[in-house]
């Protein structure tokens, strides 16, 4: 009897301890620490796309933010009628983006109203998004971008776990007037910077993008009839662009007012903050654009974007102005390369 009250017991015992472990398992698995959270980024068609963390592994917001670039120029800035790397629906809407053209979790871009190109606010960047009010988003439509790719550029391959913000300002067909003191694209980049930068409690930029010249096409400057400017003006551009250039000879009656100078006195900018020009396509005014590598600034510089330096043009457009999709990307990695190097990062 002893015996068996005793082997009863043991059988308790057991069973009790293998109760007490399972239930301990149980409570150390609901305790552990959770894992690193996944960003999530939402397509306007309802898709999700999980994106692939490098080492630098978190869930981030606009407020960290430390590369802040104004991206303005003409229309090979919006990136017209471009292919982009997707999944499509019968309406031609993206249903989920594929590499090379996925949105990276620490790009962020600020999204503007097309009705009245009012900003809405910071979000992880895609190329459905109304970044300005001629570039897409409303329908779900996309076009490429060359300021998407410099961005994932730069948060892919830069030291320190970088996180980019693009503020774009762009107009298609305009000459370098459209950025005149109180001008309309002077004024559409003071009121996209002062709401993008109040809305996450900055107060500075860190670099600009400039992609513009088509509409000044030949070499000597002229600019289209219309602009606020004298046709066959010897040296037009570079005095609208910039006072500093390569040769002393050529007067710039513009002065301090030229676009780079006037830029560098605004309280969001400074003058050892790069900026980092493209060639066009094939336009003459190239010939000016690239003395930014010859002017003795170290925070300017031109990189290759002309046809004879690989880059294709859109086979949409019969007179080779506009860039394919993949020249874009291109042109955005040139752009974050040169910035990176500037910067040192």
């Amino acid at each position: 009897m002893f015996d068996r009250l005793c082997c009863l017991r043991l059988i308790h015992s057991i069973v009790a301890v293998t109760l007490l472990l399972t239930v301990s398992a149980c409570s150390s698995d609901d305790d552990a620490p959770l894992p690193a959270p996944v960003v999530v980024v939402q397509s306007p068609q309802s898709s999700t796309q999980p994106l692939a963390f490098d080492s630098c592994e978190g869930n981030y917001q606009p407020q960290q933010i430390t590369d802040l670039i104004l991206a303005t120029g003409q229309s090979n800035l919006l990136g017209p009628q471009t292919e982009v790397a997707a999944t499509f629906d019968t309406y031609g809407q993206v249903i989920e983006f594929r590499e090379p053209d996925l949105p990276h979790p620490r790009v962020f871009a600020w999204t503007v109203d097309p009705k009245n190109n009012a900003g809405t606010g910071w979000q992880v960047a895609q190329l459905t998004q109304s970044w300005h009010d001629s570039s897409p988003g409303v329908s779900g439509l996309a076009n490429n971008n060359f300021a998407f790719h410099f961005a994932r550029q730069l948060a892919k391959q830069a030291t320190g776990c970088r996180v980019v913000g693009i503020v774009m300002v762009a107009e298609g067909g305009r000459g370098i007037s459209h950025w005149d003191q109180n001008a309309e694209g002077w004024l559409q980049i003071n009121q996209q910077l002062s709401d993008a930068l109040e809305a996450i409690g900055r107060n500075t930029i860190d670099g600009i993008l400039w992609h513009q010249g088509e509409s000044d096409w030949i070499a000597d400057g002229t600019c289209y009839p219309g602009d606020s400017c004298v046709n066959n003006q010897p040296d037009y551009y570079p005095q609208k662009l910039f006072s500093r250039i390569a040769d002393p000879a050529i007067s710039n009656p513009v002065g301090n007012d030229a676009l780079i100078d006037r830029l560098r006195r605004q309280t969001w900018y400074a003058e050892d903050k790069p900026f980092i020009a493209a060639e066009t396509l094939r336009a003459p005014v190239n010939v000016h654009l690239n003395k930014l590598n010859t002017d003795d600034d170290p925070w300017t510089a031109c990189v290759r974007g002309d046809l004879s330096s690989g880059l294709e043009a859109n086979p949409l457009d019969p007179f080779e102005n506009h860039y394919s999709g993949e020249a874009l990307r291109q042109l955005g990695r040139r752009y974050a390369a040169r910035y990176i190097e500037m910067k040192n990062l």
